[in-house]
Order: structure tokens, then sequence, then C-alpha cells
């Protein structure tokens, strides 16, 4: 009967031990941000985890990393302020894996239409003759 008894006890100890260990896995995706052309770290794009609460903005070294993350599938939406968005998809996280994604951003070309750059040339001839006028 003891012997009975420390078996279950050992049983169910084992599988409590087991079951705390699954749910207590977690996963990391970090990674670093650059400029596509000049290979340069990128300071404060904005990263987000599609589908969940999660956010994060990459540091002064372009790093970031979302930390205790379940096992699963996630789609990366980055953007950054004169920067084309990039979506990343899918990063699969198995048990308590990290997986490390490097993302190069491509910047967009800034280009004025001709009536705007009719506008500006018409605004700065107007201001160098109001000022050679004085």
């Amino acid at each position: 009967m003891a012997k009975i008894y420390i078996i279950q006890h050992l049983f169910i100890s084992t599988f409590l031990l087991i079951s705390i260990s699954c749910f207590s896995q977690t996963c990391n995706i970090e990674g670093q941000t650059f400029d596509m052309n000049s290979n340069e770290t990128l300071t404060g794009v904005t990263i987000q985890l599609l589908g969940t609460k999660y956010t994060t903005i990459s540091d002064i070294d372009g790093h970031f990393k979302f930390e205790k993350l379940n096992p699963g599938k996630y789609k990366l939406q980055v953007s950054f302020i004169s920067y084309e968005s990039v979506s990343l998809f899918p990063v699969e996280l198995t048990n308590s894996n990290s997986e490390n994604v490097n993302i190069s951003m491509k910047p967009v070309e800034l280009s004025l239409s001709k009536e705007m750059e009719t506008k500006i040339l018409k605004d700065l001839i107007s201001q160098n003759n109001t000022q050679n006028s004085i």
C-alpha cells in the first residue's frame, strides 16, 4: 500500500512539474533595424506584432526586443518616418526559442510636384525682391 502511495505521489509530482514547465515556456523576438542604402542603424523605428497589443521602438543602436511571448506565429509591421513600411511574416516561435530578425528599411524618395516647385521659386523670388527694395 505504501509503495502504491509513493508511486502515485511521484507520478503526480512529475506530471505537475512537466505541466508547469510547459506553461512557463516563453519566447523572444529580437533584432536590429538598418538603412538599406547606407547600412547604418536606425533609431526610433516602431515595430508592432500585428494581432497583439505589443509594440516597441528600436534603441539608439537600432536594437529591439519582444520578451516573454507564447510560442506561435507572429507578423511584424515596421515603420519609420521617411522610410517605406515593412511587413515581415510569419516569424514562428517554438518552445522557448528566440528569433533574431534584422530589418533593412528603404528610404522614401521625396519629390515635389511641378506646382510646388513653381510656388517655392516664386516665394523665394518675392522674398528676395522685398529684401532688395529695403
